[in-house]
């Protein structure tokens, strides 16, 4: 059955405006400049009454966005085929999804949570990624097709929602961290952490020097990464392990992070608050979320792939030179 045409959703909720936004295509893909046809110059602007070209109008748009229209464009062909090639649809129900998971998603993050606060975070969203009308409803339609084509290819295991629940539930530390590219400068660090914390106590003295030293994409709030169970696998296995084994209110030993070092301070301990195994309510929505998150990863991957492997041909040179820049090519 062909791919049914319809209007999808912001790919991932507030992440999902990358995947469908626009993707990024490596040099793979093939690009052919040649004059570009002749455009009639009819007005699109004016000023003082007068009108502004819009050749060169349409020029100027094409160096700042013609890459990215490219990609959105060819993405959305690409789709098209590849639904009907797999024989998959879907329906405008499966865009309204999307668009639901986008306000439920905003509606979990904002602390305020009235509609008007939800709606107005929406809006800032499509202005600040130029989605104007036309553009969010391609996008809407991109992702209902992009989820349509991995939806099958995802599975989430009984393992994985217990990990999630015992993660979101169990014990956790709070953490701040320190990282550097040396264990020379690392050891240093913890020196100056140590000596300052006679002067202002532990926390003010790590803030300061995760501020002033730390690599870490911490460092701007003092080395803060808040709350960490010692079972997620998204820290690293070596701060996990010497974690749990320090007390609250000191700092760690220098911890090896692949190529750097660093060292931790835990805060404090979070008790469990919630039962060992979750209730069928929970362990539902843990499944959904689990889901969602898996096929936004795949859909990202298709996406690349498609505009990837495209055989795309970009006449207009300026729209052209956007597409070269954004895929890696030379100027």
């Amino acid at each position: 059955m062909a791919c049914a045409r319809s209007f999808p959703t912001f790919a991932v909720l507030v992440g999902a405006l990358m995947t469908v936004s626009g993707c990024e295509s490596g040099p793979a893909a093939r690009l052919f400049l040649a004059s570009a046809p002749t455009v009639r110059d009819t007005t699109l602007i004016l000023h003082d009454g007068q009108p502004l070209s819009t050749i060169e109008a349409r020029a100027r748009a094409g160096e700042i966005a013609g890459g990215l229209v490219v990609e959105e464009m060819v993405l959305e062909r690409e789709l098209e085929r590849a639904c009907a090639r797999a024989g998959v649809s879907f329906t405008p129900e499966d865009i309204a999804r999307e668009r639901e998971d986008l306000v439920a998603s905003i509606e979990a993050s904002d602390s305020a949570g009235t509609a008007s606060a939800v709606t107005g975070l929406i809006d800032t969203l499509r202005a600040q990624r130029g989605l104007g009308p036309r553009r969010f409803e391609a996008l809407l339609r991109r992702n209902a097709m992009l989820r349509a084509l991995v939806r099958g290819d995802v599975d989430v295991s009984e393992g994985e929602i217990l990990l999630a629940h015992r993660i979101r539930h169990g014990e956790r530390r709070v953490v701040r961290v320190i990282v550097m590219p040396t264990q020379s400068g690392a050891d240093a660090a913890r020196d100056r952490v140590v000596a300052g914390a006679f002067d202002g106590g532990l926390v003010r003295a790590f803030a300061d020097e995760a501020r002033h030293a730390s690599t870490h994409p911490s460092a701007a709030g003092g080395g803060w990464i808040g709350a960490v169970s010692v079972l997620d696998p998204a820290y690293p296995e070596a701060l996990r392990s010497v974690i749990v084994e320090t007390g609250d209110g000191t700092i760690t030993g220098l911890v090896s992070m692949g190529a750097r070092w660093g060292f931790a301070m835990v805060e404090r301990t979070i008790a469990a608050d919630g039962p060992a195994e979750p209730t069928d309510a929970d362990g539902r929505a843990i499944e959904h979320e689990i889901r969602r998150r898996k096929e936004r990863l795949a859909m990202e991957r298709l996406a690349s792939r498609l505009v990837r492997d495209a055989d795309t041909v970009v006449v207009d040179p300026s729209y052209g030179w956007s597409f070269r820049h954004r895929t890696g090519g030379d100027g």
